[in-house]
Protein backbone atom coordinates (compact mmCIF):
# COMPACT_ATOMS: atom_id res chain seq x y z
CA UNK A 1 0.00 0.00 0.00
CA UNK A 2 2.89 2.25 0.87
CA UNK A 3 5.09 1.22 -2.33
CA UNK A 4 7.39 -0.76 0.37
CA UNK A 5 9.85 -3.42 -0.92
CA UNK A 6 10.23 -6.56 1.10
CA UNK A 7 13.25 -8.60 1.86
CA UNK A 8 13.44 -12.04 2.34
CA UNK A 9 17.09 -13.68 3.79
CA UNK A 10 17.19 -17.47 4.51
CA UNK A 11 17.17 -17.96 7.96
CA UNK A 12 16.17 -14.68 8.77
CA UNK A 13 12.80 -12.43 9.48
CA UNK A 14 12.26 -10.21 6.54
CA UNK A 15 12.79 -6.37 6.02
CA UNK A 16 10.68 -3.40 4.50
CA UNK A 17 12.27 -1.08 2.79
CA UNK A 18 10.61 2.27 1.26
CA UNK A 19 10.73 2.48 -2.33
CA UNK A 20 7.59 4.55 -2.80
CA UNK A 21 7.46 7.94 -4.48
CA UNK A 22 4.61 9.87 -3.12
CA UNK A 23 3.71 12.94 -4.56
CA UNK A 24 3.83 16.24 -1.33
CA UNK A 25 3.77 19.73 -1.49
CA UNK A 26 7.12 21.65 -1.77
CA UNK A 27 8.45 23.75 1.11
CA UNK A 28 7.26 27.16 0.93
CA UNK A 29 6.83 30.15 3.25
CA UNK A 30 3.51 29.62 5.33
CA UNK A 31 1.07 31.23 3.93
CA UNK A 32 -1.17 31.86 6.95
CA UNK A 33 1.76 33.12 9.82
CA UNK A 34 4.40 35.57 7.79
CA UNK A 35 7.12 36.73 9.71
CA UNK A 36 9.77 39.05 8.82
CA UNK A 37 13.22 37.56 10.58
CA UNK A 38 13.92 33.46 10.58
CA UNK A 39 13.77 31.09 8.16
CA UNK A 40 10.52 31.27 6.08
CA UNK A 41 9.27 27.35 6.04
CA UNK A 42 6.45 25.64 7.18
CA UNK A 43 5.06 22.38 7.70
CA UNK A 44 3.69 20.53 5.07
CA UNK A 45 0.85 16.97 5.04
CA UNK A 46 3.85 15.09 5.15
CA UNK A 47 4.92 14.25 8.84
CA UNK A 48 8.32 12.77 8.10
CA UNK A 49 9.42 15.81 6.45
CA UNK A 50 7.95 18.21 8.94
CA UNK A 51 9.96 15.81 11.33
CA UNK A 52 13.31 16.25 9.24
CA UNK A 53 12.82 20.19 9.69
CA UNK A 54 12.18 19.43 13.43
CA UNK A 55 15.88 17.59 13.38
CA UNK A 56 17.11 20.49 11.29
CA UNK A 57 16.31 23.50 13.47
CA UNK A 58 16.71 21.52 16.64
CA UNK A 59 20.09 19.14 16.32
CA UNK A 60 19.34 17.90 19.83
CA UNK A 61 19.47 14.79 21.49
CA UNK A 62 17.14 16.03 24.22
CA UNK A 63 14.54 16.69 21.10
CA UNK A 64 11.83 13.44 21.21
CA UNK A 65 9.54 12.28 18.66
CA UNK A 66 7.28 9.68 19.06
CA UNK A 67 5.32 8.41 16.32
CA UNK A 68 1.68 7.21 15.97
CA UNK A 69 -0.59 6.03 13.74
CA UNK A 70 -4.32 6.61 14.23
CA UNK A 71 -7.33 5.89 11.62
CA UNK A 72 -8.66 2.31 10.74
CA UNK A 73 -9.19 3.61 7.07
CA UNK A 74 -6.26 6.53 6.86
CA UNK A 75 -3.69 5.13 8.75
CA UNK A 76 -2.35 8.49 9.69
CA UNK A 77 1.07 8.98 10.91
CA UNK A 78 0.99 11.52 13.53
CA UNK A 79 4.56 12.32 15.53
CA UNK A 80 4.41 13.85 19.10
CA UNK A 81 7.65 16.14 19.80
CA UNK A 82 9.10 17.50 22.81
CA UNK A 83 11.83 18.43 24.75
CA UNK A 84 12.93 15.58 26.83
CA UNK A 85 14.07 17.86 30.14
CA UNK A 86 11.35 20.71 29.75
CA UNK A 87 7.80 18.67 29.12
CA UNK A 88 5.66 18.18 31.81
CA UNK A 89 5.54 14.13 32.37
CA UNK A 90 1.37 14.37 33.35
CA UNK A 91 0.71 16.35 30.35
CA UNK A 92 2.88 13.84 28.02
CA UNK A 93 1.47 10.79 29.24
CA UNK A 94 -2.32 12.50 29.58
CA UNK A 95 -1.73 13.24 25.45
CA UNK A 96 -0.20 9.88 24.98
CA UNK A 97 -3.26 8.23 26.84
CA UNK A 98 -5.68 10.18 24.50
CA UNK A 99 -3.60 9.56 21.79
CA UNK A 100 -4.16 5.68 21.97
CA UNK A 101 -7.87 6.09 22.87
CA UNK A 102 -8.56 7.42 19.48
CA UNK A 103 -11.05 5.41 17.97
CA UNK A 104 -12.32 6.44 14.46
CA UNK A 105 -11.97 5.06 11.03
CA UNK A 106 -10.61 8.60 9.32
CA UNK A 107 -8.26 11.22 10.66
CA UNK A 108 -7.92 14.13 7.43
CA UNK A 109 -6.69 16.70 9.36
CA UNK A 110 -5.33 18.30 12.79
CA UNK A 111 -9.05 20.16 13.43
CA UNK A 112 -10.56 16.60 13.43
CA UNK A 113 -7.48 15.16 15.68
CA UNK A 114 -7.90 18.35 18.40
CA UNK A 115 -11.37 16.83 19.07
CA UNK A 116 -9.93 13.84 20.70
CA UNK A 117 -7.74 15.61 22.55
CA UNK A 118 -9.23 18.75 23.72
CA UNK A 119 -11.09 18.66 27.27
CA UNK A 120 -14.38 20.31 25.58
CA UNK A 121 -14.40 19.00 21.98
CA UNK A 122 -18.31 20.06 21.70
CA UNK A 123 -17.69 23.84 22.64
CA UNK A 124 -19.69 25.97 20.72
CA UNK A 125 -17.17 28.90 20.46
CA UNK A 126 -14.90 28.59 17.41
CA UNK A 127 -10.95 27.99 17.38
CA UNK A 128 -10.34 30.29 14.64
CA UNK A 129 -11.76 33.09 12.41
CA UNK A 130 -11.36 33.44 8.77
CA UNK A 131 -9.41 36.77 7.58
CA UNK A 132 -8.36 37.39 4.47
CA UNK A 133 -9.23 33.89 2.64
CA UNK A 134 -6.89 32.40 5.76
CA UNK A 135 -7.69 31.53 9.26
CA UNK A 136 -6.15 32.95 12.40
CA UNK A 137 -6.27 31.03 15.43
CA UNK A 138 -7.56 32.90 18.30
CA UNK A 139 -7.48 31.68 21.83
CA UNK A 140 -10.21 33.30 24.29
CA UNK A 141 -10.50 33.98 28.06
CA UNK A 142 -12.95 34.84 30.55
CA UNK A 143 -15.85 34.05 28.53
CA UNK A 144 -19.07 35.18 29.70
CA UNK A 145 -22.73 34.71 28.05
CA UNK A 146 -25.94 35.62 29.72
CA UNK A 147 -30.24 35.14 28.22
CA UNK A 148 -33.02 36.97 28.80
CA UNK A 149 -36.15 35.10 27.49
CA UNK A 150 -40.08 36.04 27.15
CA UNK A 151 -42.79 34.39 25.10
CA UNK A 152 -44.97 36.05 22.67
CA UNK A 153 -48.66 34.58 22.37
CA UNK A 154 -49.17 33.10 19.48
CA UNK A 155 -50.16 29.62 18.10
CA UNK A 156 -47.41 28.22 18.15
CA UNK A 157 -45.55 30.11 21.15
CA UNK A 158 -42.47 32.34 19.97
CA UNK A 159 -40.00 32.42 21.91
CA UNK A 160 -37.74 35.46 22.20
CA UNK A 161 -33.62 34.56 23.41
CA UNK A 162 -31.61 37.70 24.04
CA UNK A 163 -27.99 36.56 24.12
CA UNK A 164 -25.00 38.78 25.21
CA UNK A 165 -21.76 37.59 25.56
CA UNK A 166 -18.08 39.05 26.18
CA UNK A 167 -14.72 37.79 26.54
CA UNK A 168 -11.08 38.82 26.02
CA UNK A 169 -8.56 37.82 23.91
CA UNK A 170 -5.41 36.11 25.49
CA UNK A 171 -3.45 34.65 22.39
CA UNK A 172 -3.35 35.68 18.23
CA UNK A 173 -1.27 34.05 15.67
CA UNK A 174 0.36 37.87 15.03
CA UNK A 175 0.49 40.83 17.12
CA UNK A 176 -0.95 42.70 13.60
CA UNK A 177 -4.90 41.57 13.95
CA UNK A 178 -4.49 42.61 17.76
CA UNK A 179 -4.39 46.45 16.80
CA UNK A 180 -7.11 46.19 13.77
CA UNK A 181 -10.21 47.10 14.62
CA UNK A 182 -12.01 45.43 11.27
CA UNK A 183 -10.33 42.06 12.50
CA UNK A 184 -11.82 42.35 16.26
CA UNK A 185 -15.25 43.42 14.65
CA UNK A 186 -15.34 40.40 12.12
CA UNK A 187 -14.24 38.02 15.21
CA UNK A 188 -17.51 38.67 17.32
CA UNK A 189 -19.51 38.59 14.17
CA UNK A 190 -17.94 35.44 13.59
CA UNK A 191 -18.97 34.31 17.74
CA UNK A 192 -22.04 35.81 17.41
CA UNK A 193 -23.56 33.63 14.31
CA UNK A 194 -21.04 30.01 15.53
CA UNK A 195 -22.76 30.99 19.27
CA UNK A 196 -26.68 31.50 17.27
CA UNK A 197 -25.83 28.15 15.22
CA UNK A 198 -24.81 25.99 18.20
CA UNK A 199 -28.38 27.62 19.84
CA UNK A 200 -30.69 26.46 17.17
CA UNK A 201 -29.06 23.16 16.82
CA UNK A 202 -28.99 22.39 20.54
CA UNK A 203 -33.22 23.47 20.08
CA UNK A 204 -33.61 21.03 17.02
CA UNK A 205 -31.89 18.09 19.13
CA UNK A 206 -34.42 18.73 22.33
CA UNK A 207 -37.21 19.05 19.78
CA UNK A 208 -36.81 15.66 18.43
CA UNK A 209 -36.63 13.92 21.77
CA UNK A 210 -39.41 16.05 23.16
CA UNK A 211 -37.21 17.62 26.08
CA UNK A 212 -37.60 21.54 26.69
CA UNK A 213 -34.51 23.49 27.82
CA UNK A 214 -34.12 26.47 30.17
CA UNK A 215 -37.26 25.64 31.52
CA UNK A 216 -39.46 27.41 28.94
CA UNK A 217 -42.50 25.57 29.59
CA UNK A 218 -42.53 26.26 33.15
CA UNK A 219 -42.27 30.19 32.69
CA UNK A 220 -45.72 29.92 30.64
CA UNK A 221 -47.14 27.80 33.03
CA UNK A 222 -46.02 30.45 36.04
CA UNK A 223 -47.48 33.49 34.26
CA UNK A 224 -50.16 32.47 31.91
CA UNK A 225 -51.52 29.14 33.21
CA UNK A 226 -54.68 29.73 30.83
CA UNK A 227 -52.42 30.36 27.95
CA UNK A 228 -50.25 27.12 28.79
CA UNK A 229 -53.14 24.96 28.95
CA UNK A 230 -54.05 26.08 25.24
CA UNK A 231 -50.85 24.84 24.07
CA UNK A 232 -50.99 21.06 24.85
CA UNK A 233 -47.54 21.82 25.77
CA UNK A 234 -46.09 17.95 26.38
CA UNK A 235 -47.53 16.81 23.43
CA UNK A 236 -46.85 19.10 21.20
CA UNK A 237 -46.75 22.40 22.38
CA UNK A 238 -42.59 22.65 23.01
CA UNK A 239 -42.42 20.87 19.32
CA UNK A 240 -43.95 23.27 17.38
CA UNK A 241 -42.31 26.14 19.21
CA UNK A 242 -40.91 28.87 17.23
CA UNK A 243 -37.67 30.61 18.12
CA UNK A 244 -36.12 34.19 17.71
CA UNK A 245 -32.60 34.24 18.73
CA UNK A 246 -30.53 37.34 19.04
CA UNK A 247 -26.66 37.30 20.18
CA UNK A 248 -24.52 40.12 20.12
CA UNK A 249 -21.13 39.60 21.43
CA UNK A 250 -18.06 42.19 22.96
CA UNK A 251 -14.59 41.63 22.87
CA UNK A 252 -13.66 43.36 26.14
CA UNK A 253 -9.97 43.63 26.26
CA UNK A 254 -7.12 42.48 24.05
CA UNK A 255 -4.00 43.67 25.43
CA UNK A 256 -3.84 46.44 23.34
CA UNK A 257 -5.04 49.38 25.62
CA UNK A 258 -3.31 52.17 23.33
CA UNK A 259 -5.17 50.99 20.64
CA UNK A 260 -8.64 51.47 21.39
CA UNK A 261 -8.40 53.51 24.50
CA UNK A 262 -6.25 56.31 24.12
CA UNK A 263 -5.67 57.86 27.49
CA UNK A 264 -2.82 60.57 28.37
CA UNK A 265 -0.26 58.30 31.17
CA UNK A 266 1.99 60.56 32.97
CA UNK A 267 1.89 64.49 32.43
Amino acid sequence: MRGEVVCHFSGRKPITIALGDVETRSLENPSTEQQVYGPKVGFIEDVHKNMAIMRKYFPDPRLKIKKYQVGSVTHTQIGVVYLEEYVDPSVLRKLQDRLKKVTTDQIISSKVLSQYLVDFSKSPFPLGVESDQQKTPVSLSRMNLRMKSYYEKTKPVTFHLDVKGDAEVIDVATIEELTDIKFIEKLERKMEQEIKKEMEQTIAKMKRINVEPWLLGHKIWATDPKFYETLNWRETGWVESKFNINVSFNISNTGQRGKYDKEKIGR
